[in-house]
């Protein structure tokens, strides 16, 4: 499993920074597309366990998907704000057209429109920051901040882990883990920001990254309790060693609307 993890970061890692760095800011806006409709297709999968999802339900998802995406492209929130009005409004009428005492289909839509904030909303942010004045380096940061804290929290946790942190939805996971990522994050995060981003106070770096640490924790046990109530393991196979692209992004999907907001507040 370690060998399968490390192997799939060293192919991947190179080909996002290649993206990120050397391509266009429409060429990332369309790979944050892709990324974008393969977690939601895993999040289908994960919902599922409630009633089988209407086939017209999962392909308006998966155009809103697209939309909002495309909407953080040309970097309107207003957009994206209409798209989901929009997107609501059509959903309640499907609800409407096959209601029924015995049909699980407004539990189904509940979770749709609850997937369609978490995943291409918070996912949008990617692009705006993107898009945004420096925004490589601030991607790059969260990115640092968000594996660092996985990895400190992996590996310390395996080893020296004993108090479980919520065993009610991930037994695996403990305090110190938690602790651990978080030591992590703040000296990768430090480190790095000291080097590219030095204007910035100090306070303020210590704080964005501790809140956007704990935020990816948060957006890690998230992700843990869907898999939970849908009884599955990983939300995907697509990354050997590391499941499905929403097991790799769970922590940035939480991060990554603190980090614009907070860009812009410092």
């Amino acid at each position: 499993m370690h060998l399968k993890r490390w192997l799939t970061s060293l192919v991947l890692i190179p080909l996002l920074f290649l993206i990120l760095l050397k391509g266009t800011t429409l060429l990332f806006s369309a790979f944050v597309s892709v990324i974008t409709l393969i977690a939601m297709t895993e999040y289908f999968t994960i919902i599922s366990c409630s009633g089988k999802i209407p086939l017209k339900i999962k392909i308006i998802g998966l155009l809103t998907c697209l939309g909002i995406i495309a909407s953080a492209h040309v970097g309107s929130f207003g957009i994206i704000m209409g798209i989901l009005t929009f997107y609501i409004i059509v959903i309640s009428i499907i609800i409407l057209g096959n209601f029924s005492l015995e049909s699980s289909i407004l539990d189904i839509v509940a979770k749709q429109i609850q997937g369609i904030i978490y995943i291409p909303v918070f996912l949008s942010f990617f692009v705006f920051i993107r898009n945004s004045e420096n925004g490589i380096i601030w991607i790059i940061w969260i990115w640092l901040i968000i594996a660092s804290s996985d990895t400190g929290a992996y590996y310390y946790g395996t080893f020296f882990g004993k108090k479980p942190l919520l065993p009610n939805i991930s037994p695996n996971k403990t305090i110190e883990g938690a602790i651990g990522g978080i030591v992590a994050s703040l000296i990768a995060g430090l480190i790095f920001s000291s080097i590219f981003i030095p204007e910035i106070f100090i306070i303020n770096r210590i704080i964005f990254i501790l809140i956007a640490c704990i935020a990816g924790q948060i957006g890690d046990l998230f992700e843990s309790a869907l898999k939970r109530a849908g009884k599955i393991k990983d939300s995907g196979n697509i990354l050997p060693g590391h499941g499905g692209i929403l097991d790799r992004l769970d922590g940035l999907i939480f991060a990554l609307p603190i980090t614009y907001f907070f860009k812009y507040l410092v």
